[in-house]
């Protein structure tokens, strides 16, 4: 937020008129770490990552990848805004 601040203050010189910046929150993304971590006896963090799964809480990578290029091709954004990615 203090970035985006600094950014478009009228002190800055030159001025940066056309930035926006998005803070993400993705959520869990279903990829190859969370399989390996999942299948893995040993690690304190199995029964969590079981348990996104068993919830079906996991989210496909490219979904949401999809939702960043969408913003990035966009115009108009707020210089500062806050999001949550989720499928």
């Amino acid at each position: 937020m203090i970035l985006a601040e600094e950014l478009g203050s009228p002190k800055r010189i030159p001025p940066m008129a056309d930035v926006a910046i998005r803070s993400c929150e993705l959520g869990t993304d279903d990829t190859d770490r969370q399989v390996r971590t999942r299948s893995r006896s040993a690690s304190p963090w199995v029964a969590l990552f079981q348990n996104f799964a068993a919830c079906g809480a996991l989210e496909p990578p490219d979904a949401l990848g999809a939702k960043i290029v969408d913003f990035l091709e966009a115009n108009g954004h707020p210089r500062f805004s806050e999001a949550r990615l989720r499928s």
